[in-house]
């Protein structure tokens, strides 16, 4: 039997086909290379035009360093002043407590009230002193407590004393002294 292919045209199809795919595949490969050396190039001619200006950049960024450095520099500094500043204002306070005290326990004073001793220790405040009647005692302990650095004024003692015809009460007042600010610990810093 004769083997005839009637259906010529179908091999035709497929040869023109396979034709165009392999034309497209190779324009395709011709214009990525051509692509590819065209960025090669265009990239090496920059990196030959930056050459100049390559040693200026490197000297910003030297110069930049430079002031970061300064900055960090002025941060330290900032710091140890922010420290120095805090020391002066708690040595300043407790230095100014005592006054503040004495005046406040002055102004606090009523008549026919006399104070014997004054005595500040470690945060405690003690006042001994005479009066003639109770309630001036405790006017005087109404008073202490009004004032922001005396605090829970307490009666500690108080005793009757007959002196040439005359009864006075011998007292004792117990108050905290509050707020005392605390004086930060100076680390020693090393000059900038």
């Amino acid at each position: 039997m004769i083997n005839i292919n009637l259906l010529s045209w179908r091999d035709e199809l497929r040869k023109r086909e396979s034709r165009f795919f392999l034309t497209m595949l190779s324009f395709f490969i011709l214009g990525t290379f051509v692509i590819c050396v065209f960025v090669y190039f265009y990239s090496s001619y920059r990196a030959h035009s930056l050459g100049p200006n390559k040693e200026l950049l490197n000297k910003a960024v030297q110069s930049a360093d430079q002031e970061i450095a300064k900055l960090s520099q002025y941060a330290t500094l900032e710091k140890n002043l922010k420290n120095e500043t805090q020391l002066l204002e708690a040595i300043n306070y407790n230095r100014l407590l005592p006054l503040a005290l004495l005046n406040n326990v002055a102004k606090s004073l009523p008549k026919s009230v006399y104070l014997d001793r004054i005595e500040m220790r470690s945060g405690q405040l003690l006042l001994s002193g005479t009066a003639q009647t109770n309630q001036q005692i405790s006017q005087f302990i109404n008073e202490l407590k009004q004032y922001p650095e005396i605090s829970f004024p307490v009666l500690k003692e108080a005793k009757t004393v007959s002196e040439n015809d005359a009864v006075t009460i011998k007292f004792e007042v117990d108050a905290t002294i509050f707020p005392v600010k605390p004086i930060p610990e100076s680390k020693p810093n090393a000059k900038a």
